[in-house]
């Protein structure tokens, strides 16, 4: 069973779906047609390395997850060996089990000490680099003076700084018009796609490969996750000590209408601050900003400069943009610049739940689907819990639209007790996930 909501096309470079549980999609698929990798993306097909979404889609533009990417390199090379490994994050049939037990095997694979693999986590550039070296026998050297020409050189972590160098000096990888290298920035499929294609030999025009500056340009309203009102952002409440705690960020309205949320590094932390402190406004506080993704841990933004822009509408519409560039142009505008979706858009895999009960379940996944009929627990919300790598459980509400999808679909259509496991896309803005798909995983 699958229920999709419109799925907006995203705008960074990206590759291929692996998960076996979708169907092929077809060689004409409407967007991947015309994409600067299309001729290695055709190529793999052929070879039966990759398959699509269902419902004829590519997402050549989507991040790569450690599992897509894991099986995507077993395939191209081969590895069928598998070793004998414990995975303590992973539900106990996982498809993907098996493709990171040949990994291990293979060299290329190694899980955290507590047995973590994180299969849902973005592969980011300088993992993916370390992958490349080590299936290619690269001469790892200690010398990182090619790497100091970059703006980020001090953030790029000490383990894989010999990688990525092997990686540019092979010209697997190269840095931004404007200097930077962007470490854990996610690697697109597209890039996957050609990465791999290189390492077994092929012959790729790195001149296709399209260039874009590290830094981006966004405006929005300054936000924090305390503050969920998505048109009352007051400075009253973006000043309270337990809201501040959190970090603020800017929320940038996306193609689909919603808000795309962005937290700020310390330094734009401190930059919001002051001009919540100095602005006159009383509410939603635009703001202008330069900033770098791919740079920091946890996703945050590296914040070059952050002002109080014009009082303009961003208010959220029910009409998407027909225009918007893939990339800011850095010239003014009367609207918000669309920003990169793939970046929010999710994948959620765990048990449905309801927000009254589910987050105070040591173990959600072992509740009754009669409990989540009852009007209290309908009453509360519908959302899902989802595994951490320490055994816990984070319970993610749903907005509207998935609550209501989540009961016509799993509660209301049920034929037995049985607590449905749930593959949930979407975006997430505070702790809600606004949903994109759900589907019984």
């Amino acid at each position: 069973m699958k229920i999709k909501r419109k799925v907006l096309g995203s705008i960074l470079i990206g590759i291929i779906v692996l998960l076996y549980a979708m169907a092929p999609v077809f060689a004409n698929s409407k967007d991947k047609v015309e994409h600067w990798a299309q001729k290695t993306i055709d190529e793999f097909y052929e070879k039966g390395y990759i398959s699509g979404y269902s419902d004829g889609s590519f997402k050549p533009d989507n991040p790569i997850t450690r599992a897509e990417f894991v099986t995507l390199v077993n395939r191209v090379f081969g590895f069928k060996e598998k070793a004998n490994i414990q995975i303590s994050d992973a539900p106990g049939q996982a498809w993907f089990g098996g493709e990171f037990a040949k990994g291990v095997a293979a060299g290329y694979v190694s899980p955290n000490k507590n047995g973590t693999i994180r299969p849902y986590d973005p592969v980011t550039r300088i993992e993916a680099a370390k992958v490349i070296s080590i299936l290619l026998k690269w001469q790892i050297r200690e010398d990182q003076e090619v790497l100091k020409n970059y703006k980020d050189f001090q953030y790029i972590p000490s383990w894989g700084k010999g990688y990525l160098r092997a990686a540019l000096e092979n010209k697997y990888f190269q840095g931004s018009p404007d200097g930077w290298l962007q470490p854990l920035k996610p690697v697109s499929r597209a890039e996957t796609a050609v990465l791999l294609f290189k390492a077994k030999g092929g012959e790729f025009d790195n001149g296709l490969i399209p260039e874009t500056n590290g830094i981006l340009e966004l405006k929005g309203l300054l936000f924090t996750p305390c503050c969920k009102d998505n048109k009352e952002d007051s400075k009253t409440c973006l000043l309270m000590p337990d809201c501040s705690k959190d970090g603020y960020g800017v929320k940038v309205i996306q193609p689909n209408g919603t808000y795309g949320f962005f937290k700020f590094d310390q330094e734009g932390n401190k930059l919001a601050r002051d001009i919540l402190l100095k602005t006159k406004k009383q509410t939603n506080i635009a703001v202008s900003l330069k900033a770098v993704d791919g740079v920091l841990n946890g996703g945050n933004l590296k914040v070059i400069s952050l002002l109080e822009d014009l009082p303009l509408n961003y208010e959220k519409t029910d009409k998407p943009s027909d225009k918007h560039a893939d990339k800011p142009s850095g010239k003014p505008s009367d609207k918000p610049p669309v920003t990169d979706p793939a970046r929010i858009e999710q994948e959620f895999k765990g048990w449905l739940g309801d927000s009254d009960c589910s987050p105070n379940l040591s173990d959600p996944s072992k509740m009754s689907l009669k409990c989540l009929k009852c009007p209290h627990c309908e009453k509360s919300g519908y959302g899902i819990s989802v595994k951490q790598s320490n055994g816990t459980y984070q319970y993610y509400p749903f907005d509207a639209e998935g609550h209501k999808l989540a009961k016509e679909s799993f509660v209301d259509k049920a034929k037995n007790d049985q607590l449905p496991e749930l593959l949930v896309k979407g975006t997430l803005e505070g702790n809600i996930i606004h949903i994109q798909s759900i589907s019984e995983f």
